[in-house]
């Protein structure tokens, strides 16, 4: 997962790049060509979504604000979806199945907050131009680089929450009882 994170950014930094750089040269106006990339790609990447996911994920989109998530949430591998705002996933009390259950944000500017029971073991993978992940004690920080954090005994572990972030600047903070 981290090497093919790092090389979607790096194309994208390419293609930026080269777009920018035929721009110069044939006196094109790059930012009338941006928004129908950005739309191309992310169209793609809706229709491309069942087959990366899988056709049974649910999927939550938000422009703004709070996405919560306490004792109700089902326990399923779920898809977070927003431009701005902060994640709260409180899932002290809730019924955590047996396995590993992915949860995915993809956002322009996020902050995440999860809070488990202990036991549960946690990973937690940032791709974002600005990284912050404060987790069991530590904090790792990272600058165009995914960071990544597992808890100890994470693949050992009978219930396991994987986290996987895509933003331009993200932050998270994992709090275990």
């Amino acid at each position: 997962m981290r090497n093919r994170s790092l090389v979607v950014i790096g194309a994208a930094i390419v293609v930026y790049g080269l777009v920018l750089l035929l721009g110069a040269i044939f006196h094109i106006d790059v930012g009338k060509l941006c928004l129908p990339a950005i739309l191309i790609v992310v169209g793609i990447y809706i229709i491309a979504r069942p087959a990366l996911i899988g056709p049974n994920t649910p999927w939550h989109v938000s422009l703004f604000g709070p996405v919560r998530r306490g004792s109700d949430w089902p326990g399923k591998d779920e898809e977070i979806w927003f431009l701005i705002g902060d994640v709260r996933l409180d899932l002290s009390q809730a019924q955590i199945p047996a396995g590993e259950t992915q949860v995915r944000i993809m956002s322009f500017i996020g902050d995440v907050r999860l809070r488990i029971p202990a036991g549960v073991g946690v990973s937690i993978e940032s791709t974002a131009l600005i990284s912050n992940v404060r987790a069991f004690g530590k904090k790792h920080e990272s600058l165009v680089a995914p960071a990544h954090v597992a808890s100890e005994g994470y693949e050992a572990a009978e219930r396991r929450i994987r986290l996987e972030l895509f933003s331009f600047i993200s932050e998270a903070r994992v709090e275990q009882e």
